[in-house]
């Protein structure tokens, strides 16, 4: 979830409550099932957005069990039926965004890194023979 996308929902969240603190004066039975349902949901959206980064962050590093490959679609962040206009675009918007320059002093090392896996992704996908050895042994069809 985007940082924009996090902030709406937390003050939609505060205005709840406000809204039922104003107009609900007492806590009623159903006002404490509503707002056990609201801390519910809230664990529920934490718990999920944990197991989504940790997964994303395995995505990244691991591959497929019994492929040496890496996944240079995912990497470019491109379907594996996409055209070769759009696996430029994405390097190119990806090299923009990862480009070490424009990196903080501390994140360069990984900045770098993460150019090389976008640099070897682009120059294996560009090439249509390379490319499509590569859809071969992945097992895209």
């Amino acid at each position: 979830m985007g940082y924009l996308t996090r902030r709406i929902s937390n003050l939609l969240k505060a205005n709840l409550n406000d809204f039922l603190g104003r107009v609900l004066r007492t806590k009623s039975d159903e006002d404490a099932r509503l707002e056990d349902l609201l801390n519910e949901f809230e664990r529920e959206q934490a718990e999920e957005r944990q197991r989504g980064r940790s997964g994303e962050q395995r995505r990244q590093s691991e591959t497929p069990p019994g492929s040496p490959l890496p996944d240079y679609y995912e990497i470019l962040e491109v379907h594996y039926k996409a055209s070769s206009e759009v696996i430029e675009k994405a390097y190119k918007v990806l090299a923009t965004k990862y480009h070490p320059d424009k990196q903080p002093h501390d994140r360069r090392p990984w900045a770098e890194a993460r150019m090389k896996q976008i640099n070897e992704a682009y120059s294996c996908l560009r090439d249509p023979e390379r490319r499509r050895e590569y859809d071969r042994k992945r097992g895209y069809s």
